[in-house]
């Protein structure tokens, strides 16, 4: 400390920019304590690179590691282009000559390269593995033009393992013992220089052993008219030869000089390096810059989607991007210290990108990325080109993009329905252009936009590309089961139609392999362990920092994501208010059709609604099959939902927990059979201890009706009497069978509302409907059907109940309105679930499961559900 070699530093650099220009030499200057050491000559041409501060952020010694391996491949490239020269040097007369690269361009200038690294002791002992990177220059460098210049305050010969051959100079200023010095120099003598700084000795191999005084550059700066004139007599050379270090053993300390205090410059007052670095600034061309700042903490949108504009055409976008962005987009900045650049991370959609997971810990930014991924794609594709659909489990922040007119919805962890009702518009977009592609022989989603483009698809076509994003996948998983089988067949089947899912997750390992591996996108940001990272373990551990938006992309390199703004401030404050300009600018500007709204599952259903919604199907109100009847409105495509159990299954179970509308689904029901059938068709025999189901139907549809056990018995005695006299006769026929013409009368309708009431009297102990058990295999074959409504509670009695768990054993379809998760399943593979009045999932054999909203009919005086 003191010596002077921040001045030897400084004086060296600023004297070979003067004596050589930015064509013939650069600089890339590393100090690793971020001192003031290279102050004042970073505003030189020659500096390809300035990196400061290295001790306070080790990351980023991998970096100027990147950096420097990546200008010995760029070199190696270069001589190669241009004809594969051996050295710099004959590369610098041919580029001096106006030679060309093999791709006929002039050559670009080449300059010498050297890399000065103050503090490299340090920088030694923290990252011992450096040295490896000293030694490959020092191996290759002459040829390649780059050269090693290290400073340190103390030398640890064993840290320089490999090296020493490639260290021809020497210079040693002032130390702090003789051993320090004859590390250096091989001489004691440093340690015996006097406290000048400056004072140094110089050597060259074995050839050159000087002493000399460093120039001191940062005195003040005097023009002719300032400096004083000298007077005396004029010197006399005095003849002295080279003294080596063998000289140096036999000879006595020379007494101590005395110390000399250099002058510093008084405020306002110019050093001599100002003046210097000013004078030479003002020529020659600035060099290719090795080393580029890291990136910044926060970059806003418009620095990299560049300026926007509107027209009527496109509305509020991206001038960058005139005709669309061809499934293409900027989200943020990717460092490139390899390549000496920084550039935009493009999504493309339309490339291996088309679906993406985002994968980071809690606040490292995912639905910031998020917000920004959605304004992007907005600003460089209109509506009629992209179109999204959220789901929103994590903070709430996408709700503020709904508005936009790409934006079909947003939804939340608060909305379960309209959650449900994303992931089947979304679904249903997907089989519905499998169909379209099938029909006019289309191969691919690139034919389908180009089809779009050149407008020649029919006429109501929904064209745009649709990406579904998910904020927070574990949560929308753990939330609702289906979405684990509907995503992962939308990801599977979406990418040929033009359908993209965009998710983020805290975990990799909330993401299971069937959905994992059929993403090809991903983009990491700071993960709570960096031994879960799946692009790069040792980048990962890098990013322990708190900074929201920083992650890394494939294949390996670090971005930072850009903020959802345009307004050029590059901060998170007010980034909501900076939000919402823009999604206002955008609707406001944007003249065309905008994104379908999402439309969900009404809470109720009348009879009117459900029969203008028959109206509206391609064929008219009638429903599959003439014996078939809407029952109300289902979700997935919000189209009528049917019953027909002469043709899906004879029999029908209803589960639902008091209030969830079961008898309100029975009595509909049976009044729509009633509207669309005769009496001479069907025929109800009701079995309702509440009487729930008075008046359902007029009177000659009704066989009978039993509101106690005693009757019911009699009646269901009757029953079967009719039943055995439809059973099939000996040597029937297999047409006779299908026909069913050995018998003719009404198909029979037993209807059983509560039944855990009726199942429980009677003096067998199953109830009165036991009778009947022996014919519900046959039932197909004699008209019977049978439909029982009882409550989800206390469901293990209904396995071994002759009547509904034989129905079970049958695997017949039911309705499961609202009932309590634990009881476990109950239909199919169904499981209860807390759901409004009159909504529940309708099992059959054919369709699977479908969320449906059964009608209500607002006739029925004081009836919204069940009585009991």
């Amino acid at each position: 400390t003191g010596s002077g070699k921040s001045e030897l530093l400084r004086t060296l650099v600023t004297g070979l920019s003067m004596t050589h220009a930015p064509e013939h030499l650069g600089f890339v200057l590393v100090d690793f304590k971020g001192g003031a050491t290279f102050a004042g000559v970073t505003e030189l041409p020659h500096v390809a690179g300035l990196i400061t501060n290295l001790a306070d952020d080790l990351a980023m010694v991998d970096r100027v590691r990147t950096a420097l391996q990546g200008e010995q491949q760029r070199r190696q490239q270069m001589l190669r282009r241009a004809g594969n020269v051996d050295s710099v040097r004959e590369y610098q007369i041919l580029q001096a000559a106006g030679g060309v690269d093999e791709d006929g361009r002039r050559l670009e200038p080449m300059p010498y390269l050297m890399v000065v690294v103050d503090e490299f002791g340090e920088l030694l002992a923290q990252r011992p593995d450096f040295i490896e990177l000293f030694v490959q220059i020092g191996r290759v460098g002459r040829s390649l033009g780059m050269h090693l210049l290290l400073a340190t305050q103390r030398l640890d010969e064993g840290r320089l393992r490999g090296l020493e051959s490639h260290l021809s100079y020497r210079i040693c200023l002032r130390t702090f013992s003789a051993q320090e010095s004859r590390a250096v120099i091989g001489t004691p003598d440093a340690y015996r220089l006097p406290a000048i700084p400056g004072s140094a000795y110089l050597k060259v191999d074995e050839s050159v052993y000087e002493r000399f005084r460093v120039a001191h550059i940062s005195g003040v700066y005097q023009g002719e008219a300032e400096r004083e004139p000298v007077s005396g007599p004029v010197p006399v050379p005095v003849l002295f030869g080279l003294r080596t270090a063998e000289d140096a053993t036999g000879e006595e300390p020379e007494e101590s000089e005395p110390s000399v205090t250099l002058s510093r410059p008084l405020p306002g007052q110019r050093t001599e390096m100002q003046v210097a670095v000013a004078q030479i600034r003002a020529y020659g061309t600035p060099v290719h810059q090795v080393w580029l700042p890291p990136l910044p903490t926060a970059i806003e949108l418009d620095s990299v989607l560049g300026p926007v504009g509107t027209d009527d055409a496109r509305g509020l976008h991206s001038t960058l991007w005139p005709r669309g962005g061809g499934m293409s987009f900027p989200i943020g900045v990717v460092d490139l210290p390899s390549r000496q650049q920084q550039s935009a991370v493009l999504l493309e959609l339309a490339g291996l990108q088309g679906h993406l997971i985002v994968v980071g810990a809690p606040q490292s930014g995912k639905s910031t990325l998020l917000r920004t991924l959605m304004m992007s794609a907005m600003l460089t594709h209109t509506p009629d080109e992209l179109r999204f659909l959220a789901i929103d489990f994590g903070g709430g922040s996408l709700v503020g993009l709904e508005r936009a007119p790409h934006v079909s919805g947003v939804t939340t962890r608060h909305d379960e329905a309209r959650t449900r009702r994303a992931l089947s518009v979304v679904r249903q977009v997907v089989e519905d252009r499998e169909r379209l592609f099938q029909q006019l022989r289309i191969d691919s989603a690139a034919d389908f936009r180009r089809l779009r483009d050149e407008k020649q698809l029919p006429d109501g076509v929904e064209a745009a590309d649709v990406v579904l994003v998910i904020d927070n996948w574990g949560a929308l998983r753990a939330a609702m089961e289906e979405a684990e089988a509907v995503v992962p067949d939308i990801v599977v089947r979406g990418l040929n139609v033009g359908v993209h899912v965009v998710l983020t997750a805290n975990r990799w390992a909330e993401l299971r392999a069937n959905l994992r591996d059929t993403i090809p996108g991903r983009l990491e940001l700071r993960l709570a362990e960096a031994a879960e990272s799946e692009i790069s373990r040792p980048l990962a551990r890098q990013l322990r920092g708190f900074l929201p938006g920083r992650g890394l992309v494939s294949p390996g390199h670090v971005f930072q994501a850009a903020l959802p703004r345009l307004d050029g401030a590059a901060t998170t404050e007010n980034l909501t208010k900076a939000q919402a300009t823009v999604v206002d600018e955008l609707a406001a500007r944007w003249k065309g059709a905008a994104a379908p709204e999402l439309r969900v599952l009404a809470e109720s259903v009348t009879p009117e609604e459900l029969d203008r919604a028959c109206a509206a199907l391609p064929d008219g109100s009638q429903p599959r099959s003439a014996s078939g009847v809407p029952i109300g409105i289902r979700e997935f495509d919000l189209r009528p939902a049917t019953l027909d159990l002469e043709t899906d299954g004879p029999h029908f179970l209803v589960h639902g927990d008091p209030g969830s509308g079961k008898t309100a689904f029975l009595r509909s029901w049976m009044r729509a059979m009633a509207r669309r059938r005769s009496a001479w068709d069907v025929r109800f025999i009701v079995v309702d201890y509440r009487r729930g189901l008075l008046g359902a139907v007029p009177e000659d549809y009704l066989g009978a009706m039993a509101g106690d056990p005693a009757t019911a018995a009699a009646y269901l005695e009757q029953v079967v009497e009719k039943l055995k006299e439809r059973m099939p006769p000996l040597g029937i026929t297999p047409r006779q069978l299908k026909e069913r013409s050995w018998w003719t009368g009404p198909e029979l309708y037993l209807v059983v509302d509560d039944y855990d009431l009726v199942a429980g009297s009677g003096t067998s102990g199953h109830g009165p409907l036991a009778v009947i058990s022996d014919y519900l295999t046959q039932a197909t074959d004699i008209g019977l059907h049978v439909v029982l409504a009882r409550r989800t509670s206390s469901m293990n009695r209904s396995f071994t109940d002759p009547v509904a768990g034989r129905i079970r054993e049958l695997g017949s379809g039911g309705l499961l309105l609202s009932g309590d998760p634990r009881e476990g399943v109950v239909l199919g593979d169904q499981r209860a679930r807390r759901l409004p009045p009159g909504r529940g999932v309708l099992v059959s054999r054919r369709a699977g499961a479908l969320l449906v909203q059964t009608v209500h009919d607002t006739g029925d005086t004081g009836d919204t559900g069940d009585t009991d």
